[in-house]
């Protein structure tokens, strides 16, 4: 059913902007935002969790260095975004995707872990 109403709104996008919505939908599916929350995260994570994280069997190669050389690159591919009028499209819209997802989660309701019960699943 998502699917089927993604499908529709590109058909839509495609019937209203047949010129732009190729590049309109593959800006906007490019979420820069999200990649680079993950590697925050993981950061933070790593920061947070020394004993833990050095104990893990996947490690990231040549941390932090390498979360910071991402975040250079994912802070390039927004510079270049923002200098394309084409794609700058996807630097407004993609804030208010975030704010829609936050909308309906609030919405939802969500189901807060306390910090000891997420430490009691990890372990």
């Amino acid at each position: 059913m998502f699917s089927a109403a993604v499908i529709l709104i590109s058909v839509i996008l495609n019937y209203i902007m047949p010129e732009g919505v190729f590049v309109l939908i593959t800006s906007i599916s490019t979420f820069c935002f999200i990649w680079a929350i993950i590697v925050i995260c993981h950061l933070k994570y790593r920061k947070a969790n020394t004993a833990f994280a050095a104990r893990g069997k996947f490690k990231m190669s040549f941390y932090p260095i390498a979360n910071y050389g991402i975040l250079a690159f994912i802070a390039f591919v927004l510079v270049v975004l923002a200098l394309n009028s084409e794609t700058r499209v996807a630097l407004f819209v993609t804030p208010v995707c975030f704010i829609m997802l936050g909308i309906i989660y609030k919405a939802l309701g969500s189901k807060k872990k306390s910090r000891e019960d997420v430490k009691k699943n990890l372990a």
